[in-house]
């Protein structure tokens, strides 16, 4: 009987090392993957990664990645919220009463439009 507790008690302890080694490691690179290989390059992602933007991500973040000034979408998006930028695109939505999903168009707009902004600001490459 002893034995057979210690057997169980083996199993249980490999499979709690396995679920921590993955939710430590495994997860968040695969959660990261659209972006990890840009940031790896020291590169800001552009206009045509918007769309890899998701509601479960928060402002600060999209500060980094985007390279936005700290304060343009709390500013652009009228947010009052304390936590801000530490806070996800879903929360602020659910405190302006909005479905997540608009708002996520919404946060994406300003994005775009800043980038876009930005880019125009920019002088023309040389022609060859």
């Amino acid at each position: 009987m002893i034995k057979k507790n210690a057997i169980y008690l083996i199993i249980g302890l490999a499979i709690i090392s396995l679920l921590i080694v993955f939710f430590r490691i495994g997860l968040p690179r695969f959660l990261n993957t659209p972006y990890r290989h840009l940031r790896s390059q020291g590169q800001p992602l552009t206009i045509t990664d918007v769309n890899l933007i998701r509601d479960w991500m928060v402002f600060n973040y999209l500060n980094k990645v985007f390279n936005l000034p700290t304060d343009y979408l709390k500013t652009k998006l009228d947010i009052t919220n304390s936590d801000y930028p530490n806070t996800t695109i879903k929360k602020i939505a659910a405190e302006q009463k909005i479905s997540s999903t608009a708002y996520l168009e919404t946060v994406k707009e300003a994005i775009a439009q800043y980038l876009t902004s930005k880019s125009s600001l920019l002088p023309d490459k040389p022609q060859h």
